[in-house]
């Protein structure tokens, strides 16, 4: 078993410490330590990140039995040897981050379940957020409004978290919040009196540390809502950057902040207007330009065109589809090769079979019904008008 310097000082960042065990891990070495205060993955927070005698640590486990195992980068480590003593430093910002963000989980799920009656059923923290899993399909925006309110309170109040070792008799009188998952040496983090929960991880001291709780959106997952939050250092940096976007906005737009709804919804409404009066133009000018096609004699016709509107090509292949002729539009764009395809009668052009052979012959997708089909081709649009005359000769 090895001793986890973190469960006595979430702050120790340095430590020394001796190889007990190396052994190679796939391109890469297992490193187990006699004590490290390296914070193994579990209990849906991340490990921590670092270095062993400045090798890059690359993941952190624990085994069943309590051994704490490194992967540390190899070739870089191959100098490890049982016996060696070591030097471990651990990523204070990632440490600092997850620290501040398991603290506010504990803290938000109670005033969750305070505010809603609703369990959590899983979280997850990820580099820079975290997630809690509620055994309730919906809430109001007052009600997690209402709870994330409380956690702040709490940290501008800055209480203490305790870490404890109960006895049984202790722990029996104790409101957890949630049942042990191990029975023996059972860890408690106390958030004042406010919420007493079971928990291995890594927490702050005071709430103060956390900074602030924001929640970012709520989605539904099967039968729960996520509910995804940020806090602590992440979250500062999530709000400044998000503020840096706002900032820039209201420049381009000549607004300021609370104006900017208000102006965005304006310019979307002209720019739907515009799209609107742009998408009755295109299909003016294909209605002139498709009856000049239709006084080709073939019997198949196939257009070719360049840097056309998607609202004009649709608008053409509706006017062949009107008038009953079988059309093929190879339309070339930046990236690809169009296709279009629109028969009254599969017997003169199957659409769906002629665009998979043309797929076949010069790769890319498409396909369809006999009567209408569609596809991109990465051939320039000669070559795939000059393939489709082939297949109709």
């Amino acid at each position: 078993m090895t001793r986890r310097l973190y469960l006595d000082d979430p702050h120790l960042m340095t430590f020394d410490a001796t190889v007990r065990d190396v052994a190679p891990a796939g391109e890469h070495l297992a490193v187990v330590l006699d004590q490290s205060a390296f914070y193994p993955e579990s209990g849906g927070q991340l490990p921590d990140r670092g270095t062993l005698q400045a090798h890059r640590v690359l993941d952190v486990q624990v085994h069943a039995d309590g051994t704490v195992v490194h992967t540390v980068q190899w070739p870089d480590a191959d100098g490890l040897r049982v016996g060696d003593g070591v030097r471990g430093v651990v990523d204070r910002h990632h440490r600092r981050s997850q620290m501040a963000l398991h603290t506010a989980q504990h803290m938000l799920s109670q005033a969750l379940y305070l505010e809603l009656l609703a369990d959590t059923v899983s979280a997850r923290l990820s580099e820079a957020s975290a997630t809690i899993d509620l055994n309730i399909a919906d809430a109001t925006d007052a009600g997690l409004d209402k709870a994330a309110q409380a956690v702040n309170a709490l940290i501008d109040d800055d209480v203490a978290v305790r870490a404890i070792f109960p006895t049984p008799e202790e722990l029996a009188a104790l409101p957890l919040r949630s049942p042990p998952k191990v029975t023996d040496n059972i860890r408690v983090i106390a958030v004042q009196d406010f919420d007493v929960t079971p928990c291995g991880g890594t927490h702050v001291e005071r709430t103060a540390q956390i900074g602030f709780v924001h929640l970012t959106k709520t989605e539904r997952v099967k039968k729960s809502l996520r509910v995804h939050f940020t806090a602590g250092p992440p979250g500062r940096d999530h709000l400044f950057a998000r503020d840096h976007i706002v900032q820039q906005l209201c420049d381009k737009l000549t607004c300021g902040a609370p104006d900017l709804p208000d102006v965005l919804d304006k310019q979307l409404a002209q720019l739907k207007a515009q799209r609107q009066e742009l998408g009755q133009l295109w299909r003016a000018l294909a209605d002139a330009e498709g009856r000049t096609w239709l006084t080709a004699k073939d019997p198949v016709l196939v257009v070719e065109l360049a840097d056309k509107d998607p609202a004009y090509l649709a608008a053409l292949q509706g006017v062949f589809r009107t008038h009953q002729r079988p059309a093929v539009i190879v339309h070339q764009t930046a990236e690809a090769t169009d296709v279009l395809l629109t028969s009254p009668d599969p017997a003169a052009l199957d659409c769906g079979a002629t665009m998979k052979a043309l797929a076949v012959a010069l790769g890319g997708k498409g396909g369809g019904k006999p009567d209408n089909a569609r596809g991109r081709l990465p051939a320039p649009a000669a070559d795939v008008a000059r393939a489709v005359r082939q297949q109709l000769s």
